[in-house]
């Protein structure tokens, strides 16, 4: 997800297309925001995600480890594993948390290399899986975890590959899968299990400082971790995706902490849910237009704003966690609008 000029709004029929057969498809590393109007999937592939059959060829475990690693740096829009192992590290500071994560993250990867799904290495098939380990770790009690992981795991893959074929052309599915299974989760969780759908972050043993722990808290949550000491690595990782990314996120959680107070927005609302969207939001547009290098700045600040006001306003309202809704409705508008200026022109 790292390339995200016009280019990736044109007809872009990738390496999945075509009759050739599977082994005769040339290897690439497509990113997320490659965009085509059918799934690269058949309806064998659907299938085989739901009841899934597991074997890996030799020399599989490293291969394995990168995917993985490009799993967890896709949550901020990149292919690097220096950027996926800093948010590895950072969500380990809970170790329930860290191991769901991991976990689910692996077993995504599992599946599809038994599937022989191409698009594994650039890690576009372990973010949703990643997404739904750690919001599972923070609201599901006890025992439960493993087996809601297990079961959401295939559902999850099989929703990102029903979404894309049914996507318009330019619009990527993004985070949407996450949001649906996790919600479906929160459903089973209320109505069939009993238990109370509470997402309560989990906070690690170190102790907070005080002068690191409001912004950093803030950026600590984009892993489920609202803690200085995640918060310091989610900043490295941004550092690592871009300079100006990270000290622009700096900026927004330090100055949009008080002013989210000062408007009545309550601090724990601020740091879970709308820093959480603000980030992913201001990234997102960040690296989607990234045709005008000064202008890059002004996307993250308006993909921020928007994602973060439409956190703040839907957290009230839902009955739920809003999760990543908000910032997958801003992004998608956003890339909609592109989409139709492209073609008008």
């Amino acid at each position: 997800m790292a390339h995200l000029g016009d280019t990736m709004i044109k007809a872009h029929r990738g390496p999945w297309h075509g009759r050739a057969p599977r082994a005769m498809r040339p290897m690439t590393r497509p990113d997320r925001w490659a965009i085509v109007r059918e799934s690269p999937y058949d309806q064998d592939d659907l299938l085989g995600l739901l009841v899934p059959t597991l074997h890996l060829r030799h020399g599989a475990a490293e291969a394995q480890l990168g995917a993985g690693l490009r799993g967890y740096a896709q949550v901020l829009f990149s292919t690097s594993p220096w950027v996926g192992g800093a948010l590895l590290i950072a969500s380990m500071a809970v170790p329930r948390l860290g191991l769901a994560g991991l976990a689910a993250v692996l077993f995504a990867g599992l599946i599809a290399r038994s599937r022989g799904l191409e698009r594994l290495d650039s890690g576009m098939l372990g973010y949703n899986p990643l997404l739904l380990g750690w919001a599972l770790s923070v609201a599901v009690p006890g025992w439960w975890l493993w087996p809601l992981i297990a079961a959401g795991v295939p559902l999850v893959l099989a929703a990102q590959v029903g979404l894309e074929r049914v996507m318009p052309r330019g619009l990527p599915v993004l985070s949407l899968p996450y949001v649906a299974v996790t919600w479906a989760a929160f459903l089973l969780m209320e109505r069939v299990l009993g238990l109370p759908v509470v997402m309560a972050l989990p906070a690690p043993l170190v102790a907070p400082l005080p002068l690191l722990d409001g912004p950093a808290r803030a950026l600590g949550a984009l892993v489920f971790i609202p803690h200085w000491g995640a918060g310091l690595l989610v900043s490295l990782a941004l550092w690592a995706l871009r300079p100006r990314t990270g000290v622009a996120a700096l900026a927004l959680v330090a100055l949009g902490l008080p002013m989210a107070v000062a408007a009545g927005v309550p601090e724990g609302i601020f740091v879970e849910v709308v820093a959480f969207n603000a980030l992913l939001g201001g990234v997102a547009l960040s690296e989607a237009f990234p045709r005008a290098r000064e202008g890059a700045l002004d996307a993250f600040l308006l993909g921020a704003a928007l994602s973060g006001a439409m956190a703040a306003g839907m957290a009230m309202v839902l009955p739920w966690p809003v999760l990543t809704l908000p910032f997958n409705g801003v992004v998608l508008a956003a890339l909609g609008w592109r989409a139709l200026r492209a073609r008008g022109a």
